[in-house]
């Protein structure tokens, strides 16, 4: 036999093993990109590095503010239902420091 003769075809089973290798390393990235996107979102507001205030920035997205708020509650759930007690080391916007108003600005406390 010959290396020229040589068949390199994968086989099914390898085939598919590569598709669940990629469902899975897809699924995997998501969760990260969601986590890390709201850790951004979180420092972006209350650690905003260009000195920003949580106010500031809550003034600034104006009758939207309240809209931040409702998804960072869903991103959290969300993450927490996909992954049990994965949410305890995220920092997160602590109900008792805002008040969500009904224009749906957003008063920091």
């Amino acid at each position: 036999m010959s290396i020229l003769n040589e068949n390199i075809e994968p086989t099914q089973e390898e085939m598919l093993q590569g598709v669940a290798r990629n469902i899975i390393g897809a699924t995997q990235r998501s969760y990260q990109n969601l986590v890390l996107s709201h850790q951004r979102l979180y420092t972006a507001v209350w650690e905003n590095p260009k000195g920003f205030t949580a106010q500031q920035v809550m003034d600034t997205l104006g009758t939207t503010a309240s809209d931040l708020i409702s998804l960072e509650q869903a991103t959290l759930s969300f993450l927490e239902t996909v992954n049990p007690g994965s949410t305890a080391s995220l920092k997160k916007t602590d109900p008792a420091d805002i008040t969500v108003n009904e224009d749906g600005t957003v008063t920091v406390n």
